[in-house]
């Protein structure tokens, strides 16, 4: 809709979606666990949701993971099978997440790798010290490409992953 070179550009009014909150987005799991496979602890629901940066598509994407893990093993839901469930989903991705990087220019790999550690105050000396980064005015055009490919997001002074995966797999991966 925000794209002119687009089929429905302007074609409707835009609004922007919150994240659920991290109790109802509980509730919900909660419910889908226990009517099919047995009780999820709060505090796994609510890492499970962590994990996902409160985003709703990767939360039931992890959950629907750590479901299946869970029959299979026929067990009910534990730390190390979420832990399980989140790796395959890691693995399942990998092919894409490394073509993904792949397609970067070195600076804005090393940019994304300093914001995977820190992701806030990214355009102070301290932070570029730090990283090991170039002056501003470099980081700030990896940034905006980062954020044109929406690898990245922003809200106020800090920047995220679009996808807590990926995030989690330069982690693994890249660090």
């Amino acid at each position: 809709f925000t794209r002119q070179n687009r089929a429905f550009y302007n074609f409707g009014k835009l609004i922007e979606l919150q994240k659920i909150p991290a109790t109802e987005m509980s509730r919900f799991i909660t419910a889908g666990f226990k009517s099919t496979i047995g009780v999820i602890e709060r505090e796994l629901c609510l890492r499970l949701i962590n994990y996902c940066d409160n985003i709703p598509y990767y939360i039931q994407y992890l959950a629907s993971e750590f479901w299946d893990v869970c029959i299979e093993k026929n067990n009910t839901p534990s730390s190390g099978l979420l832990n399980e469930a989140l790796a395959r989903l890691i693995i399942n991705q990998s092919e894409y997440f490394a073509n993904l990087f792949e397609i970067l220019t070195p600076y804005q790999q090393k940019v994304l790798e300093a914001i995977t550690v820190e992701n806030k105050n990214i355009f102070t000396k301290e932070y570029n010290k730090r990283h090991h980064l170039s002056a501003n005015s470099s980081t700030q055009r990896a940034i905006k490409k980062l954020l044109e490919k929406e690898i990245l997001e922003k809200t106020e002074n800090t920047f995220s992953f679009s996808d807590p995966f990926f995030k989690k797999w330069l982690e693994e991966n890249i660090l």
